[in-house]
């Protein structure tokens, strides 16, 4: 029982993407790490949510892991077409519910929706 998601975004600078979130969201704290960490999600203590956001995979696309479940929520969707259209560019959008079999596969080009599958179990 999980939920995985993953955005990618066809970019050649993962530090204009860091500074984008900065517009977007509070950020109170940020960390550098020199391994993916993508169960890092939660800071109890602090009450904090985290957003991970990494070039581990390929150079030319930024990859961001949100702590949400639903990646068409305004919070995040509002922002990642603004990306998308600000910077001429593709995002990737992955999402999957393992308990409920719910998935969904959104393509963004240049802040339009291109591509959209979305799977609910009946």
């Amino acid at each position: 029982m999980a939920t995985h998601s993953k955005i990618s975004i066809l970019h050649p600078s993962i530090q204009t993407i860091l500074d984008e979130i900065k517009k977007f969201y509070k950020v109170t704290d940020q960390l550098s790490l020199p391994v993916v960490q993508e169960w890092y999600f939660h800071d109890y203590d602090k009450k904090t949510d985290t957003i991970i956001v990494s070039c581990n995979y390929s150079i030319h696309w930024v990859d961001i892991v949100f702590n949400y479940h639903d990646l068409t929520d305004p919070l995040i969707f509002d922002f990642l077409i603004y990306l998308s259209k600000k910077y001429k560019t593709i995002i990737l959008l992955g999402y999957l519910q393992t308990t409920s079999a719910d998935a969904q596969f959104i393509i963004l080009e240049n802040g339009i929706i291109q591509y959209n599958i979305a799977q609910y179990l009946i």
